[in-house]
Order: C-alpha cells, then structure tokens, then sequence
C-alpha cells in the first residue's frame, strides 16, 4: 500500500515527470474519487466520443517517410475546447525500468477531463498501482482555485502544484518526445474512439534512451498512432517495447494514450462538496 502524505503528488511527479518526458512518455484508473466533471475519461477499448471540433491549425508534416510530426498533432489539443483523456503507463515482467517505480506488473494512470475554453478548469485522477493495490491522487482545478484527493478526502492545494502535475501528463507533453519518431506510415483511415482518424504505424526505436530508462535495453517497438482527420489532433497512441531486462528476464513497457469527449457541450467541473483545510 502506497501512504500518501502532504507533500506526495508534487515529490511524486516530479521524478515521474522527470523520468517520462526525458525518455517519451505515458498511465488507467481503478478508482476514483467523486469527480464533477460530467464527460467521462477516455479508454483505450474505442469508446463512443463526440467528434466536434473547431480546431483549425493543422500541424505541420515532417520530412520522415510517413509525414507526420506527432509533436505537433499531441500540441493541437490546446485548440480544442474541452477533451477527456486517459494515459497508461504499464510493466509486464520489467522490474528494473523506471527506477522502480513501476514494478513487474505495476501501473501509472492519469485519466480526467481537461476544459480550456471558455474558462480553464480540470478534474484528473492518478492512480498508482504495484498490481496488488492501488492508491488514488485527485487533482481539481476551477481557474485559480485547486482541490486534491487521496481516497474521498479532498484538501485545497497550492494551484500552481496541482496545474503542474496536470501539465506534466497532458497527452502533448506525454508525446512531445516521440516529435522525432521515424517511419510513421500511414495504414488507413478508421474510426478510433468514435473519430474519424487516419492511423499511423512505426516500428522505429524512438531514441532518447527510452528502451533503457524502461529496463528492457535493446527492445524492439511497435507505435501506433491515430490523428483526427478533422483538427489533427492526437485522438491515440500506443507504444510498445518488448525485449528481456538487464538480467535477462523477458518483459515488455506499454504506454497508451486515449482522447474522447471531444468538444462536449456537457463538461461541467465543479468544486467538492467537502475539503478539509490543511493548516498553514
């Protein structure tokens, strides 16, 4: 059982944060804590989603054969208006990668809902996970005002820690490393969460040292990735490495990003009902 204390959501994703976005990327909640928000988080099993958007900056193509850059399609979020998302970062038989912090069948999940227009607000749960038990962190903000959980107990908190943590596992910041990943060639068009897509495949190492940070040194990777026909927008992503650790074990690192909920009219987060005041 992880014991959460006061300070835990900042100590933790900063050597979370520190760790994925120096490699790439990636988290899928058990549990959460009563949420205001009305859309629900995305899932990586296509769930029905609102395809509206009014984003109209396309990002630019890149050189590589397969011509997309998905730096720029993950930074398209920023012109939606409201989006859900659900972030997975999961181990299978690697033990050593991500100094430990996630453990041979283990987990790290961000899921939530983020709004940007017409006023920005966020309601998201991380979820830790050994495999065996889980521990819930909650993060609400509504403009300047900010609310973290552990469990049902809800606590004000510093807004700039709370929007920091949000921004650490935003998809464009969770992908921002894979700006450079090769061979990106197209495979069709298709539906993915409810979208209409255009899906890319890639069997490229993204570099970095990523295979390294995630215990399995020399993996082979799978990344696929699906773009918004309209908006071009990063609807999903899904990288996988599978090789053998350091000792020799097999294992294999599965990092899976989902946006639904796009532009829907139903968003509403609101501030809990009951926060206990952590004395200054």
């Amino acid at each position: 059982m992880i014991r959460p204390s006061r300070h835990m959501p900042v100590l933790v994703l900063m050597l979370i944060a520190a760790l994925a976005l120096g490699a790439c990327g990636g988290s899928t909640a058990t549990s959460s804590p009563g949420s205001g928000a009305t859309a629900a988080p995305g899932a990586t099993s296509a769930p029905d989603a609102s395809q509206g958007t009014d984003a109209t900056e396309a990002p630019a193509e890149s050189t590589a054969a397969g011509g997309i850059d998905l730096g720029s399609a993950a930074a398209s979020l920023d012109n939606l208006d409201n989006y859900s998302f659900k972030i997975a970062m999961s181990s299978a038989g690697a033990s050593e990668g991500m100094m430990g912090l996630i453990k041979a069948g283990g987990s790290i999940t961000m899921a939530g809902t983020v709004v940007l227009k017409p006023a920005e607000a966020a309601d998201v749960v991380m979820t830790l996970s050994d495999g065996t038990t889980s521990t819930d962190i909650g993060y609400r903000i509504i403009g300047d005002t900010a609310y973290t959980s552990f469990g049902d107990t809800w606590m004000s908190t510093p807004a700039d820690d709370a929007q920091s943590t949000i921004d650490s596992f935003k998809p464009d910041k969770m992908l921002g490393g894979y700006s450079s990943l090769e061979g990106l060639n197209k495979v069709g068009d298709e539906d993915k969460n409810g979208i209409a897509t255009e899906h890319y495949a890639s069997t490229a190492d993204p570099g970095a040292g990523a295979s390294g940070v995630f215990g399995l040194p020399g993996a082979t990777w799978q990344s696929d990735v699906w773009i918004a026909k309209d908006g071009k927008y990063v609807v999903s992503a899904v990288m996988v490495a599978t090789g053998k650790t350091a000792a020799g074990d097999a294992g294999s690192f599965t990092i899976a990003v989902d946006v639904t909920a796009v532009n829907s009219p139903d968003v509403k987060i609101e501030a809990p009902k009951d926060v206990m005041e952590l004395p200054s």
